[in-house]
C-alpha cells in the first residue's frame, strides 16, 4: 500500500466511469505524504516520506508558526528521450507530482536552528526545544 496519497478528484471519476479493471488515468497528481512526529524534552522531529524526491526538489519554509514543506517532480520530456535514442513509451504512469503539507509548530521552538536532512526517501526536519522563560513580575503596591 503507497503511504502517498493521490489528490486526484477528477480523474478518479473518469476512471471509475470509463477504464477497465480499476486501471488508473496517468496524470499530474498532488499528493500528500505520511508524516510522523516525535519529540522529547529538547526536540520536536517530523519526518516526511518522500520515495523518489531528490534534495533539490524540495521545499521547506517557515512562515510565522507554520512550516511548509513542499515539493516537485516533473516527468522527463517526452521529446528529449525521443531525441536521444528511439525508444517508444508503451505504456508511462511514473508523471509529474507534487504536494505541498503545512504543519503548525508549538511556540517553543528555537527557529534559528531547524535543521532539515533527506535520507532514503525520508526528510527528517529537527526542530530544536527552548527553554520556556517563565517571566514572573513583581509588581508594587501603592
Amino acid at each position: 500500500m503507497s503511504t502517498l496519497t493521490a489528490m486526484r478528484p477528477f480523474e478518479d471519476i473518469v476512471d471509475l466511469f470509463f477504464n477497465e479493471r480499476g486501471h488508473k488515468t496517468p496524470s499530474a497528481k498532488s499528493v500528500i505524504p505520511a508524516m510522523n512526529a516525535k519529540a522529547d524534552d529538547k526536540q520536536l522531529v517530523l519526518e516526511f516520506e518522500l520515495p523518489g524526491y531528490e534534495k533539490g526538489e524540495i521545499n521547506v519554509r517557515l512562515d510565522e508558526r507554520i512550516l511548509t514543506v513542499s515539493a516537485e517532480k516533473s516527468a522527463e520530456s517526452k521529446k528529449e528521450e525521443n531525441a536521444q535514442d528511439k525508444t517508444v513509451w508503451i505504456r508511462r504512469e511514473i508523471n509529474s507530482s507534487k504536494f505541498e503539507r503545512k504543519v503548525t509548530i508549538p511556540e517553543n521552538i528555537d527557529v534559528q536552528n531547524i535543521s532539515a536532512e533527506n535520507k532514503n526517501g525520508i526528510l527528517s526536519l529537527t526542530l530544536p526545544k527552548v527553554a520556556k522563560e517563565e517571566k514572573v513580575i513583581n509588581i508594587s503596591v501603592k
